[in-house]
């Protein structure tokens, strides 16, 4: 039995990555490495070797890569072996970052065709030298304890599991497979560009490093193994410490940074690695070890609210809390529905609920009226100045915006000083609304202030005046948790 073949079957083995009856997939992309999995692969022993089938991208990046796809189909079809092929056309490339948007492409395919076929695992060809690479990668632009172990054997991917059968050996073993066993593969040209980083580890510092000790590559995946191993002792007591400090609502994030702060600094940001590895980067945030500690001075300072933008995502502290905000279709909606915010301004009409954009209803009523409603933290009732000038007007708040609050002095006070007073976290301001009288003097802003020309209605007031001919109006305000 070939060296190779016997070592795949011996990584089973030891690790069960499947099983006789199992389907997988084996990515192949008509490289050296590769193309020594899927030979080797297809010589495994019919009662121990699942069944399997073949997926591809061409990505379109390069003019060989019709040759690439053509050698991959070749081998299939003289072998019987199902192959799938997608395309990332020319169209779908963006003008930046180009690398990852192909290997965003590349793994939502894998991820189809997993769930498509009922396969258990998803086995690529990343082998030792790999590992190095990604390795000194990480290490040279700041990364967290996790990104610094390096390529994982087997994570969760998919329906199943992500295998990598080929991470103990060198490329030479790959290359001296090939040779021997007559397997054709293509070189990617681009290999050689030293433009791309990747490239200049690989054709630059690799060398040296092998050059200083042939068994280095041994050493990189021990080094890799050793933090795995202390990971997977320790995230028990970081997830434990997670859930303390960390809440999810919706698209967004919540740090309670008082609980925060009650950790050590090693917790602290053992928290902030673990979330930005595990929860931002699966939708696409992409981060580096300076962002770690961009957050925890975010949390340990005492400026109340700031915020900071990573690729991908938005980290915002207001007050005790730091929000943390992937970009999505969502947060773009929601961005959008705030932007119609700015110019909304609509007059009320009396004895009737007017539906707010983002966050409830409000009306004006006369006391007789049925609509008035029992007093409760979700309702806020104000009784208008019978002086006030109609009609009345609900719009959104404004920077410059000023209402009175003191009769016994003349001085207003800004709206944006009462949010700042109060603490209100920038989203909520900018959902709030003001109420202003025919000339624009702000009346009330639910939730947060009254002007000199209203009042609060107490509930035993509310309904002992019901009956009576009293001229001044009450306006309510309900917010989207009461239920009708």
């Amino acid at each position: 039995m070939n060296q190779l073949v016997k070592t795949i079957q011996e990584e089973n083995e030891k690790f069960h990555f499947w099983t006789p009856s199992d389907t997988v997939l084996l990515a192949v992309s008509g490289g050296v490495d590769s193309m020594a999995l899927l030979d080797a692969f297809s010589k495994i022993a019919d009662d121990g070797r699942p069944s399997f089938s073949v997926v591809h991208v061409q990505h379109h990046l390069r003019s060989e890569a019709d040759e690439d796809c053509a050698l991959v189909q070749d081998f299939c079809d003289a072998r019987k072996i199902p192959f799938y092929v997608k395309h990332w056309e020319l169209t779908l490339h963006p003008k930046s970052n180009v690398e990852a948007a192909a290997r965003s492409f590349r793994y939502q395919f894998f991820q189809e065709k997993m769930q498509e076929l009922g396969a258990t695992a998803l086995l690529t060809a990343h082998h030792a030298d790999d590992q190095m690479e990604t390795i000194l990668m990480r290490l040279s632009r700041g990364s967290t304890l996790k990104g610094i172990a390096g390529i994982q054997k087997e994570r969760a991917f998919g329906t199943g599991k992500l295998i990598r059968p080929l991470l103990d050996l060198s490329k030479e073993e790959l290359y001296t497979y090939c040779k021997e066993e007559g397997v054709s593969y293509l070189e990617d040209l681009t290999n050689a560009d030293n433009e791309f980083t990747r490239n200049r580890f690989r054709n630059r510092i690799i060398p040296l490093i092998k050059k200083e000790n042939s068994k280095a590559s041994t050493h990189f995946n021990e080094f890799s193994q050793d933090i795995q191993d202390l990971l997977e002792v320790s995230l028990p007591i970081i997830q434990k410490e997670y859930k303390k400090c960390f809440e999810k609502q919706t698209d967004v994030w919540l740090l309670h940074v008082p609980m925060f702060l009650s950790l050590p600094v090693s917790m602290r940001r053992l928290l902030v690695g673990y979330f930005l590895q595990e929860v931002w980067t699966p939708l696409g945030v992409s981060f580096r070890r300076s962002h770690v500690n961009k957050i925890m001075k975010m949390a340990e300072g005492t400026t109340p609210q700031m915020s900071l933008n990573i690729s991908g995502g938005k980290v915002q502290r207001s007050y005790e809390t730091i929000y943390f905000k992937a970009n999505s279709r969502n947060n773009q909606q929601q961005d959008e529905k705030y932007d119609h915010l700015i110019s909304y301004s609509v007059e009320m009409s009396q004895n009737q609920w007017l539906d707010l954009p983002i966050n409830g209803k409000i009306g004006l009523f006369s006391r007789n009226k049925d609509e008035l409603t029992q007093c409760s933290s979700q309702v806020e009732q104000v009784q208008v100045d019978k002086n006030v000038l109609y009609p009345l007007f609900v719009r959104s708040w404004k920077p410059g915006d000023r209402i009175r609050l003191n009769k016994k002095a003349p001085f207003t006070k800004k709206v944006s000083r009462i949010f700042i007073d109060q603490k209100v976290p920038q989203n909520q301001r900018k959902e709030s609304m003001i109420v202003t009288d025919a000339t624009d003097r702000i009346l009330w802003v639910p939730g947060y202030a009254q002007s000199i020309w209203v009042s609060e209605v107490s509930e035993k007031q509310l309904f002992q005046d019901r009956n009576n001919q009293n001229q001044e109006e009450i306006i309510v305000y309900k917010n989207n948790e009461v239920t009708e």
